[in-house]
Formats: structure tokens, C-alpha cells, sequence
């Protein structure tokens, strides 16, 4: 049967390795936050710039990490995803009625 996690609490076998996996999970992290910060710097000027831009690899996949204990992610400007919407505006303007014709004809 599955410990309840009051046992989990007490058991210091797996208090340990929780803790150790937190570690290497923090350091994985640093680890990657910092390998984009150096490939990211020589495009934007300031460190806070760099940041705002979302954590993507060069394949364009995105690096969310969320803080093991809480569950949420961290909250470094690197975290939020950006996403940049383009919407293409038709020109309405009495002008455009010159050049398209917008009455319906029957053939």
C-alpha cells in the first residue's frame, strides 16, 4: 500500500531524497537560465531585457520550469510566455471604395 503523506512526512529516507531532488532540480535550473542568458545577451542590451523575452531553445521549444514545492511557476521575468499577435487591419476608409469594387453583380 502507498504511504499517506503523514508517513511521507516522518520518513527520513524520503525526506532525503526529496531534498536532494530538489537540489539537482534547482540546479538544472540555474543551469539552463544562465546557458540563455549567455546566448540571449548579445541580441538585447540590459540583462532585464534578456529576461523578457521567453525562455525558448534555438529549436524554438519553450523551458518552463514551476518551484517543486508549491507547485506554481517561478517567478522570473524568463517565465511568462510572450507571444506576439499580428492582426492584419483592411482599410475601410472612403479612399479604398476607388479601388474595390464592393457591389454585389449577378453573371
Amino acid at each position: 500500500m502507498p504511504y499517506t503523506e503523514q508517513e511521507l512526512e516522518a520518513n527520513s529516507h524520503y525526506q532525503s531524497l526529496r531534498a536532494r531532488d530538489e537540489v539537482i532540480y534547482a540546479d538544472k535550473v540555474s543551469k539552463v537560465l544562465q546557458r540563455f542568458l549567455d546566448r540571449e545577451l548579445k541580441n538585447y542590451s540590459s540583462e532585464i531585457q534578456t529576461k523578457k523575452q521567453s525562455l525558448r531553445e534555438l529549436d524554438g521549444s519553450i523551458r518552463l520550469f514551476e518551484d517543486p514545492q508549491s507547485g506554481e511557476s517561478y517567478t522570473d521575468p524568463a517565465q511568462n510566455l510572450n507571444v506576439e499577435i499580428y492582426q492584419r487591419r483592411y482599410r475601410t476608409k472612403d479612399k479604398t471604395f476607388d479601388y474595390i469594387d464592393r457591389d454585389f453583380k449577378e453573371l
